[in-house]
């Protein structure tokens, strides 16, 4: 299991890898981050919406690929006025099981 924070210019501001880990989660898990952070919602459901376009997929990761990951597993951290102050992804497990990882992540005050 990978977890990584971004802040909200979605820049990496700290990461854990567990032992075993898959090399590529860190980067997996801040790519999904910066997806939530980038479209100011979870990562599932931006994931919903491009689900039945492929133009709109597509389009997206032509201009973006390099930077986010469009699959569930990250959801904005909010400030206590509301305001989204980064994000919070996950890789390692089943998409259902990253996106309960976060949602417990960001819900710690």
């Amino acid at each position: 299991m990978s977890v990584a924070v971004v802040d909200a210019g979605g820049h990496l501001q700290c990461a854990a890898r567990g032992d075993g880990g898959n090399l590529g989660g860190i980067d997996i898990a801040a790519g999904k981050a910066r997806a939530a952070v980038s479209f100011r919602c979870s990562s599932r459901q931006i994931a919903d919406a491009l689900a039945g376009n492929p133009q709109a997929t597509a389009s997206v990761l032509s201009v973006l690929a390099a930077r986010l990951v469009l699959l569930p597993g990250a959801v904005p951290l909010l400030s206590v006025d509301g305001e989204i102050i980064g994000a919070v992804g996950a890789a390692g497990a089943s998409p259902d099981q990253d996106e309960e990882i976060v949602a417990t992540a960001a819900t710690i005050r």
